[in-house]
């Protein structure tokens, strides 16, 4: 039973893939459904607040940002 589990060799055995689905008809319908995927995600991440490039130079420094940032020190020799 597990004999042909174990057996399995990937190399061998992924081109059956293709033999139901035809690339022929289903590769750019994929490569769209690829492309609109990525960019509803790209809107989605640009959508945020933190990683939107038109709000990142008019966005003022929060309490918590401040807070956060590292303090320098300066040596006196």
């Amino acid at each position: 039973m597990f004999q042909k589990v174990f057996n399995y060799k990937p190399a061998e055995h992924d081109y059956r893939i293709w033999l139901v689905i035809n690339p022929a008809v289903w590769l750019i319908p994929i490569f769209a459904l690829v492309l609109l995927v990525a960019i509803a995600v790209h809107a989605m991440v640009f959508a945020m607040p933190e990683y939107s490039w038109s709000k990142a130079d008019s966005m003022e420094p929060t309490a918590q940002t401040i807070a956060a940032a590292p303090t320098q020190t300066q040596k006196t020799e």
